[in-house]
């Protein structure tokens, strides 16, 4: 998606790529303590923290990228990144959807951020998970579901935002936040 929208994307687990970039997309898809250790084994800790916090570049989580993206989660045991205080909690059923949470769901923008710029009122979004976010700062919370107003859908805390949907699987939709991050 990013190719599509004129960029010339670098996939790199490289920590210099990191120090050197302006933008980064921090995706994943498991489990929290997996993805951590994942992070850890290619010693990438470190160097997407300093990129946000010393290099000010800006970082968008997606799905299990956003969860990890906060302090911890009650999937696991590990430490996440602690870019945006919060915790993820798991999920319960309701009768608007069971867990995992999977399929096209419409948002509620709760603050207004660049990220949704240009999106239309019924905007739908892919989503594939057990888990979500709950962020010590209310002001952290860019959106939740529309079937569900408790189950957040979006994160921001300066430079560093997160999405717990996929993007690339949500069609116009997801090239517009992704056209929108690019151009932050």
């Amino acid at each position: 998606m990013i190719r599509r929208l004129g960029h010339e994307p670098l996939i790199s687990r490289n920590p210099e790529d990191i120090s050197r970039a302006s933008h980064l997309i921090l995706v994943g898809v498991g489990a929290f303590d997996s993805g951590m250790a994942q992070l850890s084994r290619m010693d990438l800790v470190e160097p997407l923290q300093r990129a946000v916090k010393q290099n000010g570049s800006f970082l968008l989580g997606v799905c299990l990228g956003m969860q990890l993206l906060l302090d911890g989660s009650d999937e696991g045991s590990s430490m996440g990144l602690s870019l945006i205080p919060g915790r993820c909690r798991r999920l319960s059923p309701t009768e608007h959807y069971k867990v995992p949470n999977m399929g096209w769901r419409e948002l509620i923008i709760r603050n207004q951020h660049p990220l949704f710029n240009g999106l239309e009122r019924d905007s739908r979004f892919y989503f594939v998970h057990s888990y979500a976010a709950h962020c010590n700062d209310e002001s952290s919370l860019l959106a939740t579901l529309r079937v569900d107003s408790t189950v957040t859908a979006a994160i921001s805390d300066g430079n560093v935002m997160g999405v717990q949907f996929h993007p690339e699987k949500s069609h116009r939709f997801g090239l517009t936040l992704y056209e929108n991050f690019c151009s932050l």
